[in-house]
């Protein structure tokens, strides 16, 4: 009979141990001057979620200006750690108008915010390697996993794929995109919990290519735990056995692709795999009628050949929870009309798909009195998008498209249903 441990998140955040310093802390992000609504919403979500010691030491000192960038930092951040698309977020370049002094370069932004944290170092030790998305990973994981969706426990041959659990595109050794993304963590995380979770992405066998950060799916439900629809919570695995792990399937969102989502595993987790008397699990045949998957499901992880170890990663699977409920929190999850901070690389007067090389001015439309209709756009409680934010930024809201436009294009808000 198998003894087993019961797993916890290393993620915890300051807010739950100093919940009323937390509070005196969102209470001042809500009175700082010249601060911006949207910013305010991406810093808010930072406080509730970091699990940085120092955060509530150092954020009261911070500027407005100081606060802002944190913001900005933030954004880049979270768009390449929710990596949709499997590529790097897009960034703005330097610029200047008439309007306001040249912006940061890309590569400073965030970086004077890193010695009022006491941080030593800013950026984790990842060896250089080629990190080609067909190269050993994919394959490791589909045979570990006997081609078998980790969900359904069903058998494909083709229609299956690996989704990494950390993104493969934030690997990328000294890129812009990836420094920067790094650059945020360490804030957001501190130190400690940084290294931890660089740990989990890479192994001496397999280097930063490591099966513990990718589960085999099927194509439709990789969508689904890619766009954060759902995660895979670990909550215990047998001591000191690395064959598998036990996880409750939670449901984030109500869309359709996770509402009615079905299973051919045993609802029992005991019976879905056979475990010998050395702890290693086999596949039990699956069922021929499918089951509801409904959400506190549970489901048995693991492989039966020692070569193809490891397992996912229990860490790996705790964060790609945490980073959806941070991702919720900073209103830039998709899974309804919340408006998200953009970051555009574009000069004022370029359309939004136009090249950069070839500008066309963009036709300016009259403002609606009313502000932006709460029904297309998330809207903080502090007044998150008025009329004075507008106008102290040179912008005006276009109802065709249901963007803001104006002088200062860099920052715009878009609801992610049109993007």
């Amino acid at each position: 009979m198998a003894t087993f441990e019961e797993l916890k998140t290393p993620f915890i955040t300051q807010r739950e141990l100093h919940p009323v310093t937390s509070t005196r802390i969102l209470n001042l992000l809500d009175k700082t001057p010249r601060l911006s609504g949207p910013s305010k919403l991406i810093l808010r979500a930072f406080i509730l979620y970091t699990t940085n010691p120092n955060f509530f030491k150092v954020f009261p000192h911070l500027s407005s200006q100081e606060s802002d960038e944190l913001a900005l930092l933030s954004v880049i951040g979270l768009r390449n750690l929710r990596n949709w698309r499997e590529c790097p977020a897009t960034y703005p370049s330097p610029w200047s108008n008439p309007f306001k002094k040249p912006e940061k370069p890309l590569h400073a932004i965030g970086r004077e915010l890193l010695p009022m944290f006491d941080i030593k170092q800013p950026g984790p030790t990842l060896p250089e390697e080629d990190l080609s998305r067909f190269f050993s990973f994919t394959d490791a994981c589909k045979e570990r996993h006997q081609q078998r969706s980790v969900i359904t426990g069903v058998e494909y041959s083709s229609a299956a794929d690996v989704a990494h659990i950390f993104p493969h595109s934030t690997l990328q050794h000294k890129s812009p995109n990836s420094v920067l993304t790094w650059r945020f963590l360490v804030l957001f995380l501190g130190e400690q919990i940084r290294d931890i979770l660089v740990k989990e992405l890479h192994s001496d066998l397999h280097g930063i290519q490591t099966p513990a950060s990718g589960i085999l799916l099927a194509l439709d439900t990789r969508t689904s735990y890619d766009h954060g629809f759902f995660t895979l919570v670990p909550y215990r695995r047998p001591r000191n056995n690395p064959h598998y792990v036990d996880v409750i399937y939670r449901v984030i969102s109500t869309q359709p692709d996770v509402k009615y989502s079905s299973t051919y595993l045993d609802p029992d987790i005991d019976r879905q795999m056979t475990i010998d008397m050395n702890g290693v699990p086999t596949p039990n045949q699956i069922g021929d009628e499918s089951k509801a998957l409904q959400d506190g499901f549970k489901i048995r992880i693991g492989t039966n050949d020692p070569t193809l170890l490891p397992i996912p990663s229990h860490i790996l699977l705790f964060w790609h929870g945490f980073l959806w409920d941070v991702l919720g929190a900073a209103g830039m999850s998709g899974w309804g009309n919340e408006a998200v901070l953009q970051v555009s690389g574009r000069p004022p007067g370029y359309p939004r798909d136009s090249p950069i090389s070839s500008p066309v001015p963009k036709k300016r439309k009259s403002a609606r009195p009313t502000g932006p209709p709460l029904s297309k756009v998330y809207q903080s409680g502090d007044g998150a998008y008025d009329r004075d934010w507008l106008d102290e930024h040179d912008l005006e809201w276009t109802y065709s498209d249901r963007s803001f436009s104006g002088a200062d294009e860099d920052v715009t808000f878009t609801p992610l249903e049109q993007l």
